[in-house]
């Protein structure tokens, strides 16, 4: 137990009286000059802590009249000082994780307060639902969906000369006009294309003649034979 500020307040405030008058004091339980501790109550009368932390606990005594005393001497305890100990000011501190009662007294009276220490979790944080997913977007009606590409002839003889043609359709299937078409060959050295896709065939082999528009492609094989 330790002795509150009030308890030294009270031993000067006792060594000043007469001899007489603390006898007759001692002799009524307790009483003091502001009249007998009727009751005490400590707030709040039950706290959370975690290992480390600290509380302050407030005592207040009343007489018969239902009036604070404020020069009666107040004690602290703890019923277990391992979990947590208790400062002559009410200080509580956690050492360990445990339930302990914190007491308070005064000239008989005494109030207790219930501390639990241990880790306190923090609120998990709140849930959000995730976004709602776009539906797939349909393409504009006037996209290319399709490229179907034709030679003016699969087999080319060393030095001639073709064509080839890409036709461009939509979703809906209807042929789309004035789009960029852009042509290439996989083997340059077998037959060339140009942009606009002339073929010149140059040495005997086989080519992949590609026509791709708007991410859309199309290819077409060719050979080259000797002439």
């Amino acid at each position: 137990m330790f002795p509150s500020r009030l308890a030294r307040h009270r031993a000067t405030t006792l060594r000043t009286l007469p001899l007489s008058v603390l006898v007759a004091l001692l002799a009524c339980g307790g009483e003091s000059p502001t009249g007998p501790a009727a009751a005490i109550t400590v707030t709040p009368p039950s706290a959370l802590l975690p290992v480390g932390g600290s509380i302050t606990l407030d005592a207040t005594v009343t007489n018969k009249a239902g009036e604070p005393v404020d020069t009666l001497a107040v004690f602290w305890s703890s019923s277990d000082t391992t979990i947590a100990t208790v400062s002559p000011d009410g200080v509580v501190t956690g050492r360990r994780a445990g339930e302990v009662r914190i007491a308070a007294t005064s000239f008989g009276r005494s109030a207790v307060a219930t501390v639990r220490v241990g880790n306190i979790a923090s609120a998990p944080p709140p849930q959000t639902a995730p976004p709602p997913s776009s539906p797939p977007q349909a393409p504009p009606s006037n996209a290319v969906a399709t490229v179907t590409i034709s030679l003016s002839s699969y087999t080319l003889k060393e030095g001639d000369r073709g064509n080839a043609t890409a036709v461009l359709r939509n979703a809906s299937g209807a042929i789309l006009t004035g789009r960029a078409v852009t042509w290439s060959s996989s083997e340059t050295y077998v037959a060339s294309v140009t942009a606009t896709g002339s073929i010149n065939a140059k040495k005997e082999g086989t080519t992949t003649i590609t026509a791709t528009s708007e991410g859309k492609r199309a290819t077409a094989t060719l050979q080259v034979v000797k002439k």
